[in-house]
């Protein structure tokens, strides 16, 4: 039989913690949605997660051809939107 926690990170608890306590109920109608912030600017950040040996290659392929992931980056859009009959990007 286990004993009840009567401490935390070294202070006394004062209730059992549980999941629920960290949900957070809320009620939301349609018109209490977040809106979304407009960013004002010609340029726009674009976050992009990759796993450690996709990060390597990509680094290395940026060293030997001495272009930015940047550049490399937009040059492979580039390409797919002219596959697409499209124009590329500027």
């Amino acid at each position: 039989m286990s004993t009840p926690v009567t401490e935390v990170a070294g202070k006394p608890a004062t209730k059992k913690s549980s999941l629920a306590a960290f949900v957070v109920k809320t009620e939301r109608t349609q018109t209490e949605a977040p809106v979304r912030k407009v960013v004002e600017g010609k340029r726009k950040n674009l976050s992009l997660r990759l796993a450690r040996d996709q990060w390597l290659r990509i680094s290395r392929l940026a060293l030997d051809m001495d272009a930015s992931v940047q550049e490399l980056a937009l040059q492979g859009l580039s390409r797919l939107f002219t596959d697409r009959g499209l124009p590329p990007l500027e």
